[in-house]
């Protein structure tokens, strides 16, 4: 006798993607993002503290669609920390940022809080599954996704299988392979990281450290970015275009790392600075091509396709996807 078919799968899911500055909560089907609610939030103050508007936040979007709590397989989590993708749990968080995580029940708080499971993951990989399935990897094979944002995230597919590991970190820590030996102490016990070197919450004290800052128009921010760094070159400031070209050299460097690492056939990038792909993506191309040793070819770097909502996403294909570990 035949088996039974499975049981259709609920057409929701709540995503909540938390970043170092704010925490988006969307409301996802299959067909995409429907309705999603952003808040900011302090990072130094803790996750606990952010479940309150986190709770608000869902309310408001089931109340957008009222026939979605009915119909929801769970919440997926996203977050810039490591985590045991297996049980839920946060395993470990840097200096400053979230830092009571591992001591908060998640899965509890789900359950109590709105009877639905709770399925977490790291940022790097939930954006990984969002753009492998739904994006700019689909069918791809071996792949590594980076994301530039406050930090810089990566996750590798190999072989059709999510990288997760003996601990469930490898392929996450990119941005924790040194591009500047003894250079910027990181977030992480290293020195000289790429992001340490070029996240965003690294790059403001590294424009200001520089013996030239008084002179340049980028003195008159409060709080440098790359949108500024970006801006200001364009008007001929000497100081943002030499930021900006170190950003792009370590970006570049790390690229080299990741592809000597795990010998992909597609890099995808996604995060907020790649609202500047046309400036990034030609560059990282030309570097790839200059300095990859390899005995085929060159692995192709191109722009997310969601680049607001891949880790959205990614939250979805937890619940619906079967997903091969390795």
């Amino acid at each position: 006798e035949s088996s039974p078919p499975p049981p259709p799968v609920a057409p929701y899911t709540i995503a909540i993607d938390v970043g170092g500055s704010h925490i988006t909560t969307a409301l996802v089907s299959d067909e995409g993002v429907l309705g999603q609610k952003s808040f900011p939030v302090n990072a130094s103050q803790g996750l606990r503290a952010c479940l309150d508007p986190v709770s608000t936040a869902i309310e408001k979007v089931f109340a957008a669609v009222p026939d979605a709590f009915g119909h929801c397989t769970g919440i997926g989590m996203a977050v810039p920390l490591l985590v045991d993708t297996f049980e839920s749990r946060v395993v470990s968080a840097p200096r400053g940022k979230f830092e009571d995580a591992t001591e908060v029940d998640l899965p509890a708080w789900s359950a109590e809080r709105f009877g639905l499971p709770l399925r977490l993951e790291v940022d790097a990989h939930a954006g990984c599954l969002g753009e492998w399935i739904y994006g700019a990897g689909r069918e791809c094979e071996d792949m590594v996704y980076v994301t530039l944002g406050t930090g810089y995230g990566t996750s590798v597919i190999l072989r059709g299988k999510a990288l997760r590991g003996r601990t469930s970190q490898a392929g996450i820590l990119g941005g924790h392979l040194s591009v500047n030996a003894g250079g910027h102490q990181c977030v992480c016990p290293g020195r000289g990281c790429v992001e340490a070197e070029t996240g965003t919450w690294a790059i403001d004290g590294i424009v200001r450290e520089h013996p030239d800052f008084a002179a340049s128009s980028l003195a008159r921010h409060d709080k440098i970015n790359y949108r500024h760094l970006i801006a200001e070159a364009d008007t001929g400031d000497a100081l943002a275009g030499e930021m900006f070209e170190r950003s792009l050299g370590y970006w570049a460097a790390s690229l080299v790392n990741l592809t000597h690492a795990y010998n992909p056939e597609r890099i995808v990038m996604a995060g907020g600075i790649m609202q500047a792909a046309e400036r990034i993506v030609p560059r990282m191309n030309e570097h790839i091509r200059t300095h990859v040793w390899t005995a085929s070819d060159y692995p192709e770097v191109v722009v997310a396709s969601h680049l607001d909502s891949s880790a959205l996403l990614g939250c979805r294909a937890l619940f619906t996807k079967h997903i091969d570990y390795i």
